[in-house]
């Protein structure tokens, strides 16, 4: 397994071998295609290799953007999201990889303080840890030695002889019912003594009014048992709310005033690469703004959120919240044939 897999148009080898032995020179393994074995087709390769690599590289550039290779490439690694984007001068990614953040390393030279280099350089931590980290682990997983399982100790076998001489119950029986009669005769002794005027009775309890076996026979009140204690029902978690909006009902519409109210409605978001219609948390706020999230996944890449915040009427400038904290703005205006949507350059956002 790779550390780093490079993406990157031939015409660029020069720049791209500086950056190779760069990223080498910090301790991470790096493929590119200079390394292509010749007996597996290239399509075969770069699929492995971009798959087993924890992070890919992909270096734009006018030649780059045209190619199909490289935006194939960058494409399989933004959907694994391992993409790292560098660009050769002052260029643009294609779209979509646009909305992507990316590295400007047209005037590196290989130093060390360079602003682009060191957004490479953080990226490449974040996304392969440590240098050497893997082969470390790979290492000491070789290594150590597994802790045997301490079998159980066999439980001693009972002695024939001993388990036959345990001593018989049959006396303590014989003792209690002996006892039992004993009881039962002294009773109808004393009940007939009673009887008779109960001087003999008196005689033999000391002239106490409350017969002594009935005294010692009298249960005593058993202890109420204290109910167990019901489990107090644990509160349901509660959904997680949507973030605080300002936000697009008609301004002015509410008999709230502008509150915030959050309910489900149908969202629609279309551009020139991707197209979301499904259902979403639509939260309205003062002066027509509103914010939404989606809920049968994310709009498009990892964004979530697209929310409106109206400028003049029928104007307002539409913002696209992108998970690493990004926040993309476009300026919409109301259509004009469906007054639930919001048009831009090359896109379009409906809640219905």
């Amino acid at each position: 397994m790779v550390d780093v897999f490079l993406s990157y148009s031939r015409h660029d080898e020069a720049a791209v071998r500086r950056l190779a032995q760069k990223i080498e020179a910090e301790g991470y393994d790096v493929w590119w295609d200079a390394e292509l074995p010749p007996h597996k087709s290239y399509g075969e390769v770069i699929e492995e290799k971009v798959a087993s690599a924890k992070a890919a590289v992909v270096v734009w550039s006018p030649t780059a953007a045209k190619s199909e290779w490289v935006r194939a490439e960058a494409d399989m690694a933004r959907n694994q999201r391992k993409l790292i984007q560098t660009a050769l001068g002052d260029i643009m990614p294609p779209l979509p990889f646009n909305q992507i953040q990316f590295a400007d390393i047209g005037e590196w030279q290989g130093e060390d303080d360079h602003t682009g280099w060191r957004k490479v350089k953080a990226s490449l931590f974040e996304l392969c840890g440590q240098p050497g980290e893997s082969a470390t682990a790979s290492i000491a997983m070789a290594t150590a030695s597994p802790t045997p399982t301490p079998s159980p100790a066999p439980e001693p076998a009972r002695d024939s002889a001993s388990a036959g001489s345990e001593p018989s119950k049959w006396p303590l029986f014989a003792g209690i019912g002996i006892a039992a009669l004993a009881i039962v005769g002294a009773g109808a002794l004393l009940l007939g003594a009673m009887g008779n005027g109960g001087s003999g009775a008196d005689a033999a309890i000391g002239g106490s009014e409350t017969p002594a076996l009935a005294a010692a026979d009298t249960p005593k009140p058993a202890a109420t048992a204290a109910p167990d204690e019901a489990p107090s029902p644990q509160a349901p978690t509660p959904e997680p709310a949507l973030p605080p909006v300002q936000s697009a009902a008609p301004r002015g519409g509410g008999a709230d005033n502008g509150a915030a109210r959050a309910r489900r409605v149908g969202c629609y978001f279309s551009n020139t690469a991707f197209t979301y219609d499904g259902a979403c948390h639509f939260a309205a706020g003062a002066g027509g703004d509103f914010m939404t999230r989606s809920l049968d996944g994310p709009y498009f890449m990892d964004v979530r959120q697209i929310g409106l915040d109206v400028t003049s009427e029928g104007r307002g400038v539409l913002e696209i919240y992108y998970n690493g904290g990004e926040i993309q703005r476009t300026e919409v205006q109301r259509s004009s044939t469906d007054r639930s949507c919001w048009e831009g350059p090359k896109l379009a956002f409906c809640a219905r």
